[in-house]
């Protein structure tokens, strides 16, 4: 598995919550394309994290890279934004409760 970390400073609540609509949309399809979880966190009211689960570091990319005017335009509207990412070893718990989650 491969993990990208995406953190976004907003100017204020109105762009990040439609950034995170925007990001949604963009998304969801790619659950077709190797995504395997997606999470936000919301910190705060500017400050956003998502954290995207892969099945490997290539399908990441290629996402990535075919989405490169999207990150362009988030960063011409003023977003600052930080993308990390590395290989990923996860485990959960026998307590997990998999319906807190949406199935997509």
């Amino acid at each position: 598995m491969y993990t990208r970390v995406h953190t976004f400073k907003f100017q204020n609540k109105l762009a990040k919550n439609s950034i995170k609509l925007s990001m949604k949309q963009l998304l969801d399809p790619m659950f077709d394309k190797g995504l395997q979880m997606r999470f936000f966190v919301d910190v705060n009211d500017t400050t956003l994290n998502v954290i995207n689960v892969w099945d490997n570091q290539q399908n990441s990319s290629v996402v990535h890279q075919n989405n490169n005017d999207f990150i362009k335009e988030i960063k011409e509207m003023g977003v600052n934004m930080l993308i990390t990412g590395g290989d990923t070893e996860a485990s959960y718990s026998e307590k997990t409760n998999f319906s807190d989650f949406t199935k997509i």
